[in-house]
């Protein structure tokens, strides 16, 4: 498909009308023709394309920043949630403090009622604990200021260095004997008596957490400045040997061993260290984490920084991308005009086409984003991730009832990244004349498609699959050709991008019609 073509179909929005199903192309070439059926004809489905409507479609899409490093954050009401197209997950941001202010005593309060509150309604959640906070807000239990780890740990000996953030100093500066900003705490991140705490938290975590089908992925958040990874800007300034970040990600792990755990792209902040970058980047890769950008539109940077790392991934694992805060993106002069227009969006979608993110945020308050932005974000809700567009179905015109047929479809993926989980594609044959007064529909029942791989559509690419066909025995007459995509793991119907018109009670489209004889 051609980029201009593409890109018309993403972000230009323009109405797609409805077409009559029983117009068909010549066929470019003929199915094979087992005895049973006629020569194949091409029905063209793009008349039928609706790039318009928000689908909602599994393990892609918005998320809200709820609990944002403290116990208030970003909130937003499920009611909220709910009406923000394409929003599925919330993200949980926490303190260590927060959650064990005694050592082997947890506090899961603030957690346990986000999922009471989002989990039944069908959201997802995700979940990053933290070992370094810059505000005021981060009141332990204790009473201590800027602490993010606990301060018991201080008790038993690990060590730390006081930084003065937002002082007149600067944002972060070691403290000296006076802060005249917030006084808080930085962990030694290589500090045995932490890690092996910080591996007991874990593991407590996950036992609580970690088999719950609604927990999207873990990030490593126990490294560096509000867990992104780095320690500029309101940190030391340190730089941590390779091997404390290979051990931060050991620990997540030996914990999470069947999660998708995630690792932010500022674990490469290392001036003047190429061989320390590329090693981490290539033990990311190599024990199958993804990757997060966190985040474009900042102030000195409003671009990707780095999408080679997310080339070495996403053809296996989703990514993540997270904005700047949404308030001092505004502030900054880096968002500015309805949907971005003037300044913003197209930072935003050349972030998610750059790292092929399945998962999107703006942090920020949703009431003030989806306001400000609300074509952008029905946009973005659809290119982020898959996005699957049936372009042609090739049948025969008829076929012997009780026989078998070559149908032969051509997808596109017109989102930035393919889909991880599998899909299976299913057609079903209904009679067009009905029975009167009869409770039973005249159909063959679904029909698996074998064979299909929906992970290998990728985007930019137009991908051929043909399937064998066996039908039952069915009456003779005129049958409507019904198409689904179905997660079998989940039993949902995966929505493709035709027009609502197409689609039955059932969550098929009726993509062409074949004689029975």
């Amino acid at each position: 498909m051609s980029t201009s073509r593409r890109r018309f179909i993403q972000l230009a929005g323009g109405a797609v009308g409805a077409a009559t199903l029983s117009a068909a192309l010549p066929a470019a070439a003929a199915a094979p023709n087992r005895g049973n059926a006629s020569p194949a004809s091409v029905v063209d489905l793009t008349p039928l394309w609706d790039a318009d409507t928000v689908l909602i479609n599994p393990h892609k899409g918005w998320y809200q920043h709820y609990l944002d490093d403290r116990d208030n954050g970003y909130l937003g009401t499920l009611s909220e949630l709910q009406q923000f197209p394409g929003m599925n997950q919330i993200y949980i941001r926490l303190a260590w403090s927060f959650l064990e202010p005694v050592e082997g005593q947890y506090d899961w309060h603030l957690i346990d009622d986000a999922i009471a509150e989002f989990v039944p309604a069908g959201f997802n959640v995700a979940f990053r604990v933290t070992c370094r906070e810059t505000g005021r807000e981060h009141n332990t239990p204790a009473g201590q200021l800027g602490f993010a780890v606990p301060t018991w740990l201080n008790d038993l000996g690990a060590q730390g260095t006081y930084i003065c953030n937002w002082g007149s100093a600067g944002p972060g500066v070691p403290a000296g004997p006076t802060c005249d900003g917030t006084l808080t705490w930085e962990p030694d991140y290589g500090d045995p008596i932490f890690l092996e705490k910080l591996e007991n938290f874990h593991r407590a975590f996950a036992a609580r957490y970690a088999n719950e089908p609604w927990v999207q992925y873990i990030e490593i958040g126990s490294y560096g400045d509000w867990g992104e990874g780095h320690t500029t800007y309101s940190g030391s300034g340190r730089v941590w040997p390779v091997s404390v970040i290979k051990e931060h990600i050991d620990i997540h792990k030996r914990c999470y061993p069947n999660k998708l755990i995630v690792a932010n792209d500022e674990l490469l902040w290392r001036p003047n260290d190429t061989a320390g970058q590329q090693e981490i980047r290539q033990y990311v890769k190599d024990q199958g984490l993804t990757w997060r950008d966190d985040s474009i539109l900042i102030f000195y940077n409003p671009v990707v920084q780095r999408p080679e790392l997310f080339d070495d991934v996403y053809l296996t694992r989703p990514t993540i991308l997270e904005c700047q805060h949404y308030s001092q993106s505004l502030t900054q002069g880096y968002w500015q005009g309805p949907d971005g227009s003037i300044r913003g969006a197209s930072y935003f979608i050349e972030g998610i086409k750059g790292l092929h993110a399945s998962y999107i945020g703006f942090h920020g308050n949703n009431v003030t984003w989806l306001a400000d932005n609300p074509n952008l974000t029905k946009q973005l809700a659809n290119l982020c991730g898959y996005w699957y567009f049936p372009a042609s179905i090739s049948l025969p015109d008829s076929v012997h009832s009780g026989g078998t047929l070559t149908a032969t479809i051509v997808w596109e993926n017109h989102g930035v990244a393919p889909a991880y989980n599998e899909f299976t594609p299913y057609l079903k044959f209904v009679a067009q004349d009905q029975p009167a007064h009869s409770r039973h529909c005249v159909d063959s029942g679904p029909i698996r498609l074998n064979g299909s791989n929906n992970r290998s559509w990728l985007p930019d690419q137009q991908t051929t699959e043909s399937y064998s066909v066996h039908l039952g025995a069915l009456s003779a007459g005129t049958y409507n050709v019904q198409l689904a995509l179905i997660e079998e793991a989940a039993n949902r119907h995966i929505a493709l991008g035709l027009a609502a018109s197409s689609q039955t009670a059932d969550k098929y489209y009726t993509v062409g019609a074949i004689t029975i004889n």
